[in-house]
């Protein structure tokens, strides 16, 4: 029903992005995890923050590199409402 239209592809590469973009997001979870002391709120946000940001910029970057379609539809997407198109 959907052959053709790459999707296999697709898969496969936003699967190994999303692999990659989870063992650096663990990594640097637990690098910031041994350098903050505590466990309260504000050391949980900078762990969680940090290694959330860099695991997106990860992703993104690697599904730039593989050249994922889709992720110019949400180049697309996100243009238009920082333009304020309806369309």
């Amino acid at each position: 029903m959907l052959g053709g239209h790459g999707i296999g592809k697709t898969l496969i590469k936003a699967s190994l992005a999303a692999a990659v973009m989870g063992g650096s997001t663990y990594a640097v979870m637990l690098q910031i995890e041994s350098l903050v002391s505590g466990s309260g709120f504000v050391s949980w946000a900078l762990t969680a923050g940090v290694s959330g940001l860099i695991g997106l910029a990860v992703y993104l970057g690697l599904c730039a590199l593989l050249r994922v379609r889709e992720l110019s539809l949400v180049r697309i997407s996100i243009a238009r409402v920082l333009r304020g198109d309806r369309a």
